[in-house]
């Protein structure tokens, strides 16, 4: 079922359905087939793997969801198929990051316009205290950058280490 969720294959899935496969198998890494669809944006996927009774908020091994993977690839479309599907978009993985987080170190700002206008919080910290716009500037991800902040972000909050994202650009030569 992985597969054919990674190839956004939604016959195939409901064929490997019908032979008694489990559509919420994980991969090694815990990722489900609907992390796989999600990832990559096959939104025929992701419907047919929720209808057949995937968990639309399942954690991976490092606590990611099938959002944190539709954010990372920057599939805004996805985003919001998953949020008519019923998925929370302020589950956070092992470091603390929401998928806003996932799509701001990206630089994916499709993805964080369609998560804040869903409700994500643009200033969500994680644990290390860092906002999304740490998170982007950590990659010089400028656009990102601005679209949080014409979102309303806060440019200016400090991490733990008490540095801005300014700051943060700045040590990686950004």
């Amino acid at each position: 079922a992985y597969a054919a969720a990674f190839n956004g294959q939604a016959l195939a899935i409901e064929k490997i359905f019908q032979l008694a496969a489990d559509v919420k198998d994980p991969d090694k890494n815990g990722a489900t087939p609907l992390h796989a669809a999600a990832g990559k944006g096959h939104i025929a996927a992701i419907e047919t793997l929720a209808r057949l009774g995937a968990a639309v908020d399942a954690i991976d091994l490092e606590g990611r969801t099938p959002a944190h993977s539709a954010a990372m690839s920057g599939h805004a479309e996805t985003i919001e198929v998953l949020s008519r599907l019923g998925a929370r978009f302020d589950i956070k993985d092992f470091n603390g990051w929401s998928a806003i987080h996932a799509a701001a170190f990206n630089g994916q700002h499709a993805a964080i316009e369609m998560l804040a206008n869903l409700g994500s919080d643009v200033d969500v910290l994680d644990k290390e205290g860092r906002t999304p716009v740490h998170a982007a500037a950590f990659n010089g991800h400028t656009a990102a950058i601005e679209t949080l902040f014409q979102l309303g972000a806060k440019i200016e909050t400090t991490n733990s280490d008490g540095r801005t994202p300014l700051q943060v650009a700045s040590s990686r030569g950004l």
